[in-house]
């Protein structure tokens, strides 16, 4: 008898060391479980309002830097209002400077016709060919003169550079059209220097779906065209977004803004599940 003690003791023992461990692990996946039930909804809702506040908060900025340039287009075309049309072109060349902000700015009558036109120092030799052309196929132009009110377009090729460009445009006087040409990089730093560091990708898109700009760098600008997009199409039509969308094998939350001032949406999106940083957070150290 006192030689079987000791064995069934250990066997009590062992017997109640796993119970132990058994109960401590389900407590710890009731607990875990529970905190993945709770915390994972919120960081999925948390990334949702960062995106959307992102992409909101971009509109803003953006607006106001490019609100700017037409600040000064704007001074410019009171000032030629009052200045004889021989003079035009030394003061439009002063306005373009070096050709950061304004590559060329036209003065066009209400047909069209170019009448002066300012030009970045080293397209100055082609001033010439610029004067007397036409600008009234010109889609920008075509709006303006018929809401005469300032106006952004789309992405369109220079006849003036040869390159993509994007174009401002502002009523002058009564019967005539100031139309400048602003460089596509001088619109990716602007939304860089808006952009700052964000975890969400932001993308402007203009009415035709093409990506003007994003938070990359310019990485799909001219690559990616978001029209037929969820996202896109909701936006347009003012409806409800999707929570998420696909893009280049990924899972995003979405978030638009549009920008009234400039006619432009800003598309975002942050990266959802593993790929989101307080979810994998949440479930690696819960």
């Amino acid at each position: 008898v006192t030689a079987v003690l000791p064995q069934r003791a250990w066997r009590l023992k062992t017997y109640l060391s796993a119970m132990l461990v058994a109960a401590t692990v389900v407590v710890f996946s009731l607990v875990g479980g529970g905190i993945l039930g709770v915390r994972l909804p919120q960081a999925e809702q948390e990334s949702i309002v960062e995106v959307n506040r992102d992409a909101t908060e971009l509109a803003t900025r953006v607006e106001i830097l490019l609100g700017s340039l037409e600040s000064r287009m704007d001074l410019l075309s009171q000032t030629l209002q009052a200045l004889p049309l021989q003079d035009a072109n030394a003061l439009l060349d002063r306005a373009t400077g070096d050709g950061t902000a304004f590559r060329a700015i036209y003065l066009a009558s209400r047909d069209g016709t170019v009448l002066a036109a300012g030009v970045a120092p080293g397209l100055r030799p082609r001033r010439n060919d610029l004067l007397g052309s036409d600008l009234s196929a010109n889609p920008l132009f075509r709006t303006l003169r018929a809401t005469r009110h300032a106006s952004w377009g789309d992405k369109y090729l220079s006849a003036l550079s040869g390159t993509v460009t994007m174009a401002l445009a502002i009523p002058t006087g009564t019967d005539r059209v100031l139309l400048a040409e602003v460089p596509l990089t001088y619109v990716l730093s602007t939304v860089k220097l808006a952009a700052g560091q964000r975890a969400s990708s932001i993308w402007l898109v203009d009415r035709f779906g093409e990506v003007v700009a994003d938070t990359q760098g310019g990485k799909y600008v001219g690559t990616v065209n978001l029209l037929t997009s969820p996202v896109m199409q909701a936006a347009v039509k003012g409806a409800a977004l999707p929570t998420t969308f696909d893009f280049q094998g990924h899972t995003f939350y979405s978030a638009a803004a549009h920008s009234k001032g400039l006619d432009w949406y800003f598309i975002g999106g942050m990266p959802a599940g593993m790929d989101n940083r307080s979810v994998r957070f949440t479930v690696v150290f819960v």
